[in-house]
Order: structure tokens, then C-alpha cells, then sequence
């Protein structure tokens, strides 16, 4: 049974409100049970005094006949003695009184008046006066107070033990539930599911209103743990959007001096945990710390727009340890009180670093676009024009052999080979360079050309030149890719003016997922890796930033063309691959070219070298398609220099017009641009229908055609780019014979 005391105050709630009513019913039952008492017992007196004189008044009325006044006098006394009397009088018939005791009368008592009279012997009644009899109240409040205390005792132990009774009824069915659902709710589990109200009450019949509440209270439960586990869901997937979105939530107080709550989303950000960010100081801890040097400025005037204007948005390139980084973008907003006042500024952020990447990548490839359609749109007509100034030198060279003018040509002929070399770089760049990959050991194709590389970097500078064992084989134009080795060691040549080393490592190289997501354009996977280290000036970070630009350059004028790293880069993602630069200033440069791993053997095919081509050529008949006039003529003649029959046409419909003429072609040579609807390829097809023996040999100085997809030759393309020297001219001519 619980205990009603103190320590339960509905309990003591419920005896105030039990016990006053029923003392109040007790006073009331003993006021109501006094008075009845009371009237009842004057009732009772008036009765027992009338009863006493109706007996003495035989005696009375004898006395009286007799006239004996001293008895009627001892008579008198003898009532008033008695404790219900306190007044006796006797008026006879002449009106003589005879009275006993006090005359006063009480508040509430009747006068008992009892008439005498006489019988005589033959029947006749005679008055003889009247007997007045005075209740006394002494005896009532005697008897009064005898009942009434008896009935008072009787009702308190009653009242008592009804109480009592109620009480423990009351306490086993309505309090010590109520108590035991309080004390269930006032301590609940930890796990809300465990929270199960069991009363262990005795069965009474149907369910009562305690029942029924416990079945709410479970309803509750079942309602919270129902909308807690929505909420947590809820929340889940909340987070989950956010960490797929990179969102995060931070806090800062009205100085943004400090983080005042932040979520894990946030903290990965800065690759902290949530309580390592709460004891950071923003201003030491992260932006002067963290933060990249160009941003710092930028932070700390857009925490004072913030604080002025109470929003704001920035973008921050967050610097990591290992010499990683994530751009962030944060979004402002101040909260403010009824009054203005700031009470503190909420952020949202979100890694943007794939975006910013996309965007330079974007920026990068609309760049190379743009120079690449520059220098597909000058290059045609550029080379054009070199190979008119390259054969009519070579012409002029071939027929004056005085040698006061073989100087003049010889410079003319390096100036048009540094002109094709531009063009070529330009092209390289822009990934529009013509590549005719094979398998290749990469490693041994380098070493292949140590003595040239040497010569080239000169005495006072240390090369070498390290590989590991078990490299993979990659796919790559061998010829391009020695003239990007080369360009590579130009110029770490060129950045240690006092002489140094120079290391070219070969090995086996992994880009994760990590990598490739900091570096977009690049797809995670094997790779063979070159690079080429020196110990010269290096450069700052501005610098390699802009390293790959075309006709960038930190070497003096005229010194450089700035094309060198700008066609390693183009020739390392026309490959498939990457190219990375890491510099240091004063510590020197690494620049590692990434070239895509094959599961294929090293290609053992390689062109036959043909000793003696004039030989070959004497009496080869040529068939020239060439739109432009002057270099129609140039080869025309440079052929015919050669020994071999030319048949000249400058279009589609002169060519096969001339066909129908011609009897036996070796050779077709053709430029792939030409005037009308179709291109040289296409009409290549059409005289090979003609001159079914004969091989094709394309030409051009733009490689964006059809012979050239994704940046590669087809295969069983045999290409001259333009310009090309006579004797270029006469290998492939010999070769194709």
C-alpha cells in the first residue's frame, strides 16, 4: 500500500480533500443530532411530566376534596424534587394557590396544565381546579449530553473506519497507479521502447479510467518512438543529401571568432573533428593558417560585409597538410534579435572543388579549342606557304652550286624548319598533332637517345638516366614522344645556367580515385611514369600555373618560344595520359609524364630503311592532286628531279579526267584538302578503282581531316606533313614504290 505522507502530494492533496469534507458532515451530523436530541428530549420531559401528574392527580384531587393543605404543600415539594419539575402549582375552584419550587419558565418547554376534578357516588364530576407543572431543562441537557456523546463517538469511529477503508481502497486502485505511472515517467529507460507501464492491479471487472490511461501513455510511447524513428530517418537522409550535395553547417558567434556548433559534414572540410573545430580560433587557426595566401585578404573583407550587411557568400581554397586542398564555398547570413543586435552567423558550405576543376578544365579545353581552330585555320595555309619557300629553295640549292649562295639557302631552309617545328608545337598543343602510336618500351626508346639528350643538355650538367625493373609497356608515337623527352630536357637545360643534374626516371606509376577527383581531366588507373628532375632555379606556384600556356615563358627574349611544356602537355592528352609539374623556387623542377599502361607486347614492326630511294624512283610514275598552283609546280618538279613520270591535277574533276588518260600509276599522292565535293581521301579511293596496283600517299598541313581521327592516323595511312624536305619526299615515295 503507498504510504500517505508528505512525499506524495496528490496523496496529501487527496486526505485534505477527503478528510475536511467528512468533518465537516461529522460537525454537521452532531449539530443536527444535538438539536433533534435536544427537541426530542423536550418532548420526551413534556410526556414524562404529563405522565407524572396524570398519576398524581388522583392523590391531588383527593387532598384538594379533603382540603389537607399541608399534604397538597408535601405533595408539591415531592414533584419539584424530582429533576424533570421545576415548577408545581395547584389553583383550586375559589382560586386559592398552592405552589412549590420557582415559577420561571424555560425557553422551549410547554406548561403541562392538567385539570382536577371530583366524582362523586352517583356520577357527577366536580372542577376543582387546575395542577400547572413547569418542565426543568436541567435533566434534558443531562440526557442530551449522555446521547449526544455517545452518538458523536459512535459516528467518529464510524467515519474513521469508512475513512480508513476508502483510503486503502482508494490508495491500492486509483493512488498507488497514478504514483507507479509517475514514477515510470518521472524515470524512464533509456530506450523508450522499454517503457511499459504494468500496474499489477487485481482485475475489478471492465477497464477503468487508469486503464485507460496507461493504454494512452502507451499510445504516446508508441507515437514518439513512430515520429522519433520518422525524425531520425528523416534526418538520415537529410545528412545523407548533404554529405551527397557537400553540404555543411557551422555557427559562428557575433565576432565570427569563433565556431560555436558545426555538424561532421563541416569538420571533414577542414579534416577535423567536430570538437577540434569548436576549439579553433577562425581568424589564427583557419584563415591564416588554412586558407590559401591569396584568399586570406578576401576572407577578412567578406567578415566585414558580414557583419555590416549581415550576408555574404565566399569562395576559399582550404590547403591540407600533405600539400592537398578542397575549394569551399560559404554561404552567410547573420541572426538577429527583436532590437537588431547580432547574436550570431550561420554558414552553409559546400566542397566545390570538382566544379571550380570542371570550370578550369572547362576554361582549359575552350582555350585549347579556340588555339586549336586558330592554328587549323593558319596552319593549312601556313605550311603551304613553307613548303613553297622549302622547295623552291631546295630547287635553287640543287641547281646553283655556288657556295657563297648555298649559305643563304641553308639559313632559309633552317628558318622554314623552325617555322614547320612552330607550327607543329602549336598543333601538339592544341591535340591536333597526327600520332602514329605503337607499343613501346618506354625505358629503352629513351635510352636509345642518351647520347642525343646529352649533347643536348651539354658538359656542365650531370644526366642520368634511372628505370626499374618490370616496367609496363605503353602506347605512344615514338617520334613525338622523344621530341617531348627532348623538350623536356631543353628546358631543365635551360633553368641551371651554372650546370646541376638532371634525372630522367621511368617507372611504374597507380593515380587513385583521390587523384583523379583533385585532378578531373585524369582517369585513375596504371600508368607509366617519366620524369624529368633538375636541380635548377624552380619556380613559383603563379608560374607553374601557367607553365603549360602557350608562348608563356620566364626565359629572357629570345631565348624560348614558351611551346615546349605547352606540347608536352597537348602530346600527353592526346596520348591518353597526364602531365604534372612540381617546382619549388631554389629547389628545382619535376615534370612527370603519365603515359596509359597496355597489356600488349612491344611493337616489332618498324619501316624499312631504303638505302639507295633515287634508284628506286627512276621511272616511277606519280600521280599529283595538289589545289594549290605554286606547290602543284614545286613538287611536280621536285619529283621529276627524282627521276619519276608526274601526272599533275589540281582538283577532283581534272584528276579523274587525267586518269582516263594515264595507263599504269605506282604512286598517288594527294593533299587532303581539295577543292570541290570531294575530299582527298575520297578521291584517292576513286583512282585506286583506276590504278588498283597503286599506294597512296596523303599530304597536308592541317591534320584536322579524314585520315586523322581523335588525333591519330588510321591505320594504313601513309602521311607527309607539310613542309617536308626532298629527300623526306623521296624515302616515302621509295618506300610506298
Amino acid at each position: 500500500m503507498i504510504k500517505l505522507t508528505g512525499t506524495s502530494r496528490f496523496g496529501s492533496n487527496v486526505i485534505r480533500s477527503l478528510i475536511v469534507p467528512l468533518l465537516a458532515a461529522l460537525l454537521l451530523a452532531c449539530v443536527l443530532t444535538v438539536v433533534i436530541t435536544y427537541y426530542l428530549s423536550l418532548r420526551q420531559l413534556e410526556k414524562h411530566i404529563q405522565h407524572v401528574g396524570s398519576d398524581q392527580k388522583t392523590v391531588i384531587e383527593n387532598l384538594l376534596w379533603q382540603f389537607d393543605t399541608e399534604s397538597l404543600d408535601y405533595q408539591l415539594r415531592g414533584l419539584v424534587s424530582l429533576d424533570s419539575i421545576k415548577y408545581a402549582a395547584i389553583t383550586d375552584s375559589t382560586g386559592k394557590v398552592f405552589e412549590a419550587g420557582e415559577p420561571s419558565v424555560d425557553k422551549g418547554l410547554s406548561e403541562i396544565i392538567i385539570p382536577l376534578t371530583f366524582t362523586e357516588l352517583h356520577g357527577a364530576d366536580i372542577d376543582m381546579g387546575t395542577l400547572h407543572l413547569y418542565p426543568s431543562t436541567d435533566g434534558v441537557w443531562s440526557l442530551v449530553r449522555s446521547r449526544v456523546l455517545s452518538l458523536i463517538i459512535i459516528y467518529l469511529t464510524t467515519t474513521v473506519i469508512v475513512s480508513l477503508l476508502i483510503l486503502r481502497q482508494f490508495s491500492r486502485n486509483a493512488l498507488a497507479p497514478v504514483l507507479g505511472i509517475v514514477q515510470a515517467l518521472r524515470h524512464p529507460p533509456g530506450d523508450l521502447s522499454q517503457l511499459c507501464i504494468d500496474l499489477r492491479r487485481e482485475p475489478v471487472g471492465d477497464e477503468d479510467e487508469i486503464d485507460e490511461l496507461v493504454d494512452a501513455i502507451h499510445g504516446l510511447r508508441d507515437q514518439v518512438l513512430t515520429s522519433r524513428e520518422e525524425m531520425f530517418q528523416g534526418e538520415k537522409r537529410l545528412a545523407q543529401s548533404a554529405r551527397l550535395a557537400g553540404l555543411g553547417y557551422a555557427r559562428f558567434d557575433p565576432d565570427m571568432n569563433r565556431i560555436l556548433d558545426c555538424d561532421e559534414n563541416y569538420a571533414s572540410f577542414y579534416r577535423k573533428s567536430v570538437e577540434g573545430m569548436l576549439s579553433l580560433h577562425v581568424g589564427r587557426d583557419i584563415v591564416s593558417t588554412m586558407l590559401s595566401a591569396e584568399d586570406v585578404p578576401h576572407a577578412l573583407k567578406a567578415r566585414q560585409r558580414i557583419l555590416k550587411t549581415h550576408r555574404d557568400s565566399q569562395t576559399c581554397r582550404v590547403n591540407y597538410p600533405d600539400g592537398k586542398f578542397r575549394h569551399i564555398r560559404h554561404s552567410f547570413e547573420a541572426s538577429l534579435d527583436d532590437d537588431g543586435k547580432l547574436l550570431a552567423v550561420d554558414a552553409v558550405a559546400q566542397d566545390v572543388t570538382e566544379e571550380i576543376l570542371k570550370q578550369e578544365l572547362l576554361v582549359q579545353s575552350q582555350k585549347n579549342e579556340a588555339i586549336g581552330k586558330l592554328t587549323g585555320g593558319v596552319a593549312h595555309d601556313f605550311n603551304n606557304i613553307l613548303a613553297v619557300i622549302l622547295g623552291n629553295v631546295e630547287l635553287i640549292q640543287d641547281r646553283n652550286k655556288d657556295a657563297s649562295s648555298r649559305q643563304y639557302a641553308d639559313a632559309a631552309l633552317r628558318a622554314v624548319s623552325q617555322g614547320g617545328k612552330l607550327t607543329q608545337q602549336l598543333l601538339s598543343f592544341a591535340r591536333k598533332q597526327p600520332l602514329s602510336p605503337q607499343v613501346i618500351d618506354v625505358a629503352k626508346s629513351i635510352r636509345s637517345s642518351a647520347m642525343l639528350l646529352q649533347t643536348s643538355v651539354g658538359e656542365n650538367i650531370h644526366l642520368e638516366i634511372v628505370s626499374d625493373g618490370g616496367l609496363w609497356k605503353t602506347r605512344a608515337d615514338p617520334v613525338q614522344l622523344e621530341a617531348v623527352i627532348l623538350n623536356l630536357v631543353v628546358n631543365a637545360r635551360d633553368a641551371m645556367d651554372q650546370g646541376g643534374s638532371l634525372t630522367l626516371e621511368i617507372s611504374n606509376a597507380r593515380l587513385d580515385h583521390e587523384y583523379a577527383r583533385a585532378h578531373t581531366e585524369v582517369v585513375a588507373g596504371s600508368y607509366v611514369c617519366i620524369s624529368v628532375t633538375d636541380s635548377g632555379t624552380g619556380m613559383s606556384p603563379e608560374i607553374v600555373k601557367q607553365a603549360i600556356e602557350p608562348f608563356f615563358t620566364s626565359k629572357p627574349v629570345g631565348k624560348g618560344t614558351g611551346l615546349g611544356l605547352s606540347m608536352a602537355f597537348g602530346f600527353a592528352k592526346q596520348s591518353g595520359g597526364h602531365l604534372k609539374i612540381y617546382s619549388e623556387l631554389g629547389h628545382g623542377t619535376t615534370v612527370k609524364l603519365y603515359l596509359p599502361r597496355v597489356l600488349a607486347e612491344v611493337s616489332m614492326a618498324t619501316p624499312e630503311l631504303v638505302s639507295e630511294p633515287h634508284a628506286i624512283l627512276q621511272g616511277m610514275h606519280v600521280f599529283l592532286v595538289e589545289d594549290n598552283e605554286g606547290l602543284l609546280r614545286i613538287f611536280a618538279e621536285q619529283i621529276a628531279s627524282l627521276g619519276c613520270v608526274v601526272h599533275c591535277a589540281h582538283d577532283e574533276v581534272s584528276a579523274l579526267a587525267l586518269a582516263e588518260q594515264v595507263e599504269y600509276v605506282d604512286v598517288i599522292l594527294s593533299d587532303i584538302i581539295i577543292p570541290g565535293a570531294m575530299d582527298g581521301r575520297t578521291l584517292s579511293r576513286r583512282l585506286q578503282e583506276i590504278f588498283p596496283e597503286a599506294n597512296v600517299v596523303y599530304m597536308s598541313g592541317f591534320t584536322e581531316n579524314s585520315v586523322v581521327h581523335n588525333g591519330r592516323l588510321d591505320d594504313g595511312i601513309v602521311f607527309l606533313q607539310k613542309p617536308f624536305r626532298l629527300v623526306d619526299l623521296a624515302r616515302v615515295l621509295a618506300e610506298n614504290a
